[in-house]
């Protein structure tokens, strides 16, 4: 729906490699859901591209002269900048100001410029264009999770300004002036879990009663299940019943007729007001994250995302008693890797140890109850109030 610039990519080469390998990429079958690769490729060809003109001979548009010594000091020009935290050669923010090198987009531009030259020479491109394998093999691989880290649940103060009722009238009247549904859209990704495209792109006809049951209908497309259906509480079924009538009366105002049923199923929850003439296209994750995060640096909360609502559910499910069958079902495939985090989050059995060892400390011979509760009870009340603790002190999703 927008226009795909490379001309920014100085050498004809690159930038003609880069259509070719794009181009083949929307054809293929297993063409990526989002644009985020396609962004990722263009960057790491407008990096090295800049990188070439300003350091090869000829400005880099010969691909012939180029050798591995080229790759090898772009490769260290970038992790230069990355451990200094400089700017970017040639990628710009919205506002026009340089991108910063991160250990993140350092990791993109390797993998994707590692991808694109082997690709070449596979089939045979590089051969024609004269590029010499040394350069094309001077490239190493980054790893898809180079410096990531796993997202952490939200601290309980965090979580409790972010819930809090002030707050969230705060980012409907100051960061969604016409209502579009930021605070609809994030009190639903808090309350349900949801990955924040999943609640963006629901559609207008996303919630039912069905047996007197609140139910929420949703596509989890990033694991290929679509049209889940999850319990809601009673206040989110109303959050978004409210949210259905607002949709429908702008619709009924903008067009002058009032949606029929098979319409009204192809409508938008939460439609953009630029891209859509019938109300069938939801808003941009963009839109969200432009209102988001000013709110929460507003509170000076330190960075924060939506997904970590996500992570905050799921310890919260499993302090009070869900298990991973549970949660994996309930999220969405949540993957070993993050049900591990989880559990190391929610091991009430060893923080009932803990108690009793941090009290007695490190010299004692035998642990004992927490002075404050050991002091007024005796032994075995003392340890079931320990036992049952943890099930009221957890905290909640927000």
């Amino acid at each position: 729906m927008s226009h795909f610039d490379l001309t920014s990519i100085p050498q004809r080469w690159l930038r003609d490699l880069t259509w070719d390998y794009l181009a083949d990429l929307l054809r293929s079958p297993h063409c990526p859901r989002s644009g985020g690769p396609f962004d990722g490729y263009r960057r790491a060809a407008l990096e090295l591209g800049v990188f070439l003109e300003l350091e090869a001979p000829d400005g880099g548009h010969d691909p012939a002269v180029l050798r591995g010594e080229h790759a090898q000091r772009f490769v260290a020009d970038q992790r230069h900048r990355e451990r200094e935290g400089l700017e970017s050669l040639a990628v710009k923010r919205p506002g026009g100001a340089a991108g910063i090198v991160t250990t993140a987009t350092r990791s993109v531009v390797f993998n994707a410029i590692r991808k694109l030259l082997r690709d070449a020479l596979d089939t045979g491109v590089a051969d024609k264009l004269g590029l010499d394998r040394e350069f094309i093999t001077g490239f190493p691989t980054a790893g898809a999770a180079t410096g990531r880290t796993a997202r952490r649940p939200f601290p309980d103060e965090v979580a409790q300004a972010l819930a809090a009722e002030a707050n969230l009238a705060e980012l409907a009247a100051t960061y969604d002036l016409n209502d579009n549904g930021a605070r609809d859209i994030w009190e639903t990704t808090v309350t349900t879990g949801r990955r924040i495209g999943e609640v963006i792109k629901v559609r207008w006809d996303c919630i039912g009663r069905y047996g007197g049951l609140a139910m929420f209908w949703h596509d989890q497309t990033k694991v290929g299940n679509y049209d889940a259906a999850i319990r809601i509480t009673e206040r989110l079924y109303e959050i978004l019943a409210k949210r259905q009538r607002k949709t429908f009366d702008r619709f009924t105002a903008r067009y002058g007729y009032r949606p029929t049923g098979t319409q009204r199923a192809a409508l938008a929850l939460f439609p953009t007001t630029y891209r859509s003439h019938d109300g069938t296209v939801s808003l941009t994750h963009q839109w969200f994250y432009s209102r988001f995060r000013p709110w929460v640096d507003a509170m000076d909360l330190g960075h924060y995302v939506p997904h970590h609502a996500r992570h905050t559910l799921a310890t919260s499910l499993l302090r009070h008693g869900a298990t991973l069958t549970h949660i994996r079902r309930y999220l969405g495939q949540v993957s070993d890797r993050m049900a591990e985090h989880y559990v190391h989050l929610t091991s009430s059995d060893l923080e009932n140890v803990l108690q009793h060892v941090w009290v007695a400390g490190p010299g004692a011979a035998q642990p004992r109850p927490p002075e404050s509760v050991a002091g007024r009870l005796d032994e075995d009340s003392a340890g079931r109030l320990l036992l049952e603790i943890p099930l009221f002190d957890a905290p909640a999703a927000c």
